[in-house]
């Protein structure tokens, strides 16, 4: 059985005046103030239990996980605007937990937080809960590979979540760092996947990008096949380091068009982590807070990650179809979509040269 191995010893603290803190209001500079809590013990998820799979449906499953280690009494801290509020929210709380996307928690560990001198610090305890996949939508049949995008970066319109969501931070934060020609594209906010998916069909955008748990029973896929849009596979070598690309079923075959057949989408994926706080980032005279905190890393990342996950999953009511819908691209296919977005960029980088 797999499990997730975290080591005590933490990420190194950049040395810098005052950033080695207590979680209390007089060590927090005044933009963080308002993230402080009195409350030791909270996971933080998503947004409303009713419209958020990581506050509705991870995050009970969370505690339960932590109580049966012996770690109880934790609760959901409320609404979080998503991945990047969540890693500022265990910086300035350290022995809160939070849910996260895998990509922009990578990209943000050791990172300044915008308008102060600190930087993002915390623990992934579990590295592999649910999956997100990333999803690149237009009315256009044209665009066959991520190297089209590319080309065309410069002229599109890509509505997109909330700032502090997690489509909004593997846009900017992750994509535009490894492809510079994305932050060419006129980028929008617009809320849920399904907004950004109506914003297409309206024509107000040309592209939607959102990230979401691979469910093939959503509406927004339904949305998706009854407007007749086109998923683009979000694939290419120069992120095979940071995602895993699977085969997706994004298609109930209950659905117009298709009969038995469920239709299949290829793209990239990333893993949904559990993180907490870094021990570094309390001050001596806590030493109770600091002992919790090295005791639910120890704990947190001895689950089994596989149990863990299927306890996951057994929260949706699809969950049976969830399982089946996703698995790796065969590596022939694979190599095939590699080799177009390839192509594609390398013909890119000949008309700039």
């Amino acid at each position: 059985m797999r499990k997730t191995i975290i080591s005590i010893a933490i990420v190194a603290v950049i040395s810098a005046p005052g950033l080695t803190m207590a979680a209390n209001e007089g060590a927090v500079p005044a933009s963080l103030k308002e993230h402080v809590s009195s409350d030791k013990k909270v996971v933080w998820g998503g947004g409303a239990k009713e419209t958020s799979s990581y506050s509705g449906k991870i995050v009970p499953v969370v505690i339960n996980e932590l109580a049966s280690e012996r770690l109880a009494g934790y609760q959901w801290g409320g609404p979080s605007e998503g991945t990047v509020m969540n890693a500022m929210k265990v910086t300035v709380n350290p022995t809160h937990l939070a849910l996260g996307q895998a990509d922009i928690l990578q990209a943000l560990n050791g990172q300044s937080i915008p308008g102060t001198t600190w930087t993002y610090q915390f623990t992934p305890v579990q590295d592999d809960i649910a999956d997100e996949c990333l999803y690149m939508v237009t009315k256009s049949p044209h665009y066959e590979t991520w190297g089209h995008v590319l080309e065309n970066a410069w002229d599109i319109k890509i509505a997109t979540g909330g700032e502090q969501s997690g489509s909004f931070g593997t846009l900017t934060k992750v994509l535009m760092d490894r492809y510079p020609a994305l932050k060419d594209a006129e980028v929008s906010s617009v809320g849920s996947s399904s907004n950004i998916v109506q914003s297409v069909i309206n024509g107000n955008t040309n592209f939607g990008f959102f990230v979401m748990r691979p469910d093939p029973e959503n509406k927004v896929f339904q949305m998706i096949n009854d407007n007749g849009l086109t998923l683009v596979p979000v694939i290419d070598f120069d992120i095979e380091d940071v995602y895993r690309f699977k085969r997706l079923k994004v298609s109930n075959s209950t659905w117009g068009g298709f009969g038995e057949k469920a239709k299949y989408h290829e793209t990239a994926c990333t893993q949904v982590q559990l993180i907490t706080g870094n021990p570094a980032m309390l001050t001596e005279d806590q030493s109770r807070d600091k002992r919790r905190l090295e005791a639910t890393i120890q704990r947190a990342s001895g689950i089994d990650g596989d149990s863990f996950k299927q306890k996951v999953v057994e929260q949706f009511s699809s969950w049976r179809d969830y399982l089946d819908s996703v698995s790796d691209v065969g590596a022939e296919k694979l190599n095939g979509i590699l080799q177009a977005s390839k192509a594609k960029i390398e013909e890119l980088a000949g008309k700039v040269n």
